[in-house]
C-alpha cells in the first residue's frame, strides 16, 4: 500500500498526551493518528450505509418495552401501553415499525426489538387493527 506525507497542526497540549498516549502503547503518533482515522473513516462510511437501528438503543427500547409487548392481550391494549411509554406502532412493508408518538419519528423496526409480529399472534388473530397505527393527535 503506498501511503502519502500528510501534515498536522495541532495543539501542543494534545501532541504532548499523544506522545504519552503512543508511547504507553509502544506505537508512533502516526501510527495512532492512522488507526484512529481508519476507526472513524469505517464508523462513519459504515452509519451511511446501514439500514439497521443502533443496538445500544434497541437494547434500550427492548428492556422498556418487553415486557408490556410480551403481556399485552390485545392489540387496543398494546397501543395503549406502549403510549404510557411514548410510542406507537405503524403499518410498514410487511411488518411494524415503532416510532414516537410525540413527533411521528421512526425509531426501529418491531422486527429489530425481536418480537416479530409472527410471535404477537397470541394479541389478536384478526391481524392488525387500523386503530393502532393510526397515531392519536
Amino acid at each position: 500500500m503506498n501511503s502519502e506525507i500528510v501534515t498536522l497542526k495541532m495543539p501542543e497540549a494534545l501532541l504532548r498526551d499523544a506522545n504519552s498516549v503512543a508511547a504507553a502503547q509502544d506505537v508512533t503518533i502516526g501510527h495512532l493518528v492512522r488507526q484512529l482515522l481508519k476507526k472513524e473513516v469505517d464508523r462513519r462510511l459504515r452509519a451511511k450505509t446501514s439500514n439497521r437501528t443502533d443496538e445500544r438503543l434497541i437494547a434500550a427500547l427492548q428492556a422498556l418495552l418487553v415486557r408490556d409487548m410480551a403481556e399485552a392481550c390485545s392489540w387496543s391494549d398494546l397501543a395503549v401501553r406502549l403510549r404510557r411509554h411514548g410510542y406507537d406502532l405503524r403499518p410498514a412493508g410487511c411488518g411494524l415499525t415503532l416510532h414516537k408518538t410525540s413527533c411521528g419519528t421512526q425509531v426501529c423496526k418491531a422486527s429489530e426489538l425481536g418480537l416479530p409480529t409472527v410471535l404477537w399472534s397470541h394479541v389478536s388473530k384478526a391481524g392488525y387493527p387500523i386503530t393502532l397505527m393510526v397515531r392519536s393527535t
